[in-house]
Order: structure tokens, then C-alpha cells, then sequence
């Protein structure tokens, strides 16, 4: 997973041409973090289009908390967005179902709504009241 610079706030023109010679100095598939709230810099539909020749650019984890931008990504970059949105699921697929081994092996699964949300306790007294006998 490539991120933007953390030491210095980027503009999206720069953010650009950080990820794009990340991706000619290295020939790892690369995945994209695009999230505006943590670096500041968010990348728009129309930013991945300089970078979309860069074929080992296989991902994008878009973060941006807008959902038309998913659609707008296709609609810019046509199928070369496809794959990135295969992986999107098949990843937030996997985290899920690691979530889901980790909190039945620390036996929190108890905690876990419906929603995938976890029931938080105000005490450690609380918690273990609620853990199943």
C-alpha cells in the first residue's frame, strides 16, 4: 500500500507525481491509500488518470467518505478501475473475516453487533460480566 508523504502535506499535483514515480522505481503491485481525512491530500477521479498508465498501480483504497466517487472513478477511468474495485471487496472481505477469527480467539465475539460495530463497557468489571460462562 503506497501513502502519501506524512512529514509533508501534499497538494494533489504533487501527491501525483509522488505515487507515479513510486510506482516506475518499484515493480511490486502497488495499492493506492486515497484518504483525504488522514493526509489531507485527496485525489480525484481525474488525478488517477495521470497515473493510470502505470500498470503496476493495481489498487485504489478510496477512503474519501463520498460514495458517487467509486462510480465517478469508473466513469473517468473505464474498466482500468475495474480490478481496483475487485480488490476494494475481496480486501475489505478478507479484514472482515480476520476481524471475525480474532475477536472469536480473544473471545470478544460476544461484542460484535449486527452492524459490525463492537459493544464497548465503561469498566474492565463490566466487560467481564459479560463474557459468555
Amino acid at each position: 500500500m503506497a501513502l502519501p508523504t506524512m512529514a509533508y502535506q501534499q497538494d494533489a499535483r504533487e501527491a501525483v507525481t509522488h505515487f507515479k514515480a513510486l510506482a516506475q522505481a518499484v515493480d511490486l503491485p502497488m495499492m493506492i491509500y486515497n484518504n483525504y481525512v488522514a493526509y489531507k491530500v485527496g485525489l480525484l477521479p481525474e488525478d488517477f488518470v495521470a497515473i493510470n498508465d502505470q500498470k503496476n498501480i493495481v489498487a485504489v483504497n478510496e477512503s474519501s467518505h463520498d460514495s458517487r466517487r467509486i462510480t465517478d472513478m469508473i466513469n473517468v477511468l473505464g474498466d482500468r478501475s475495474a480490478p481496483s474495485i475487485a480488490t476494494q471487496i475481496e480486501l475489505m472481505d478478507l479484514a472482515r473475516s480476520e476481524m471475525a477469527a480474532l475477536t472469536q480467539a480473544a473471545r470478544t465475539d460476544h461484542m460484535v453487533r449486527s452492524d459490525d460495530s463492537f459493544e464497548l463497557y465503561e469498566s474492565e468489571v463490566e466487560f467481564k460480566g459479560s463474557l459468555p460462562s
